[in-house]
């Protein structure tokens, strides 16, 4: 529950330090390639949720939230992403998640927890995407906003439906503002990119 809490928290604009996120949409045009290779191999790696902890031999487990072990709990959650970025520090984003909300796909990579609090949202609508960045810190920094400056998205066919896997690669580049105590602005640019394989899910 309290993951769940935190990304309704990070996507929705207003997280717990009261910083206010803001946007301004990008909307570019999707490349399809239809000789796209699959060469995803990272679909074969897995993690347990990230709120386990471990030894070696995954004989002593424990969840870090408290609580008696869940079959969810002990899950082997096999990796949908590989992609990268340097933002909050550069680390890997190993999940995506897709889902058909009538004609629009949304492609969601969550935050890396419980290292790293930012996350992408990709909106794709006939042959068109745009992109929403946010992230969250853990001591106020007052305004925030993500301008997207370059987006790439490329994909293996043009349209898909509920319970395909939509297969591709991405690409952005995007400037975080932010203004200090002193109420100075800051500027800095960041890159978010890599592949991904995950199946399309349809919104209940």
């Amino acid at each position: 529950m309290k993951f769940l809490i935190f990304i309704v928290v990070t996507f929705t604009g207003q997280d717990i330090s009261g910083q206010v996120s803001t946007y301004k949409r990008l909307i570019s045009s999707v490349t399809i390639d239809k000789y796209f290779k699959d060469t995803l191999t990272f679909t074969a790696k897995w993690d347990y949720p990230w709120y386990i902890v471990d030894d070696d031999d995954g004989g002593n487990m424990e969840n870090t939230l408290g609580g008696e072990l869940t079959e969810t709990d002990t899950a082997h959650l096999y990796h949908t992403a590989n992609c990268r970025t340097n933002h909050q520090g550069r680390h890997n984003i190993r999940y995506c998640n897709a889902i058909l909300i009538e004609d629009t796909i949304s492609l969601l990579f969550p935050p890396e927890l419980p290292a790293y609090a930012s996350g992408l949202l990709v909106y794709i609508k006939d042959n068109f995407f745009w992109t929403e960045f946010s992230a969250t810190y853990p001591a106020p920094t007052g305004r925030l906003s993500w301008d997207i400056t370059k987006q790439k998205l490329v994909l293996n066919k043009k349209s898909y439906s509920s319970g395909d896997l939509i297969k591709g690669y991405l690409e952005i580049e995007f400037i975080e503002t932010s203004i200090d105590a002193n109420r100075k602005t800051i500027r800095n640019k960041y890159y978010y990119k890599g592949y991904f394989k995950t199946p399309l899910l349809i919104k209940d």
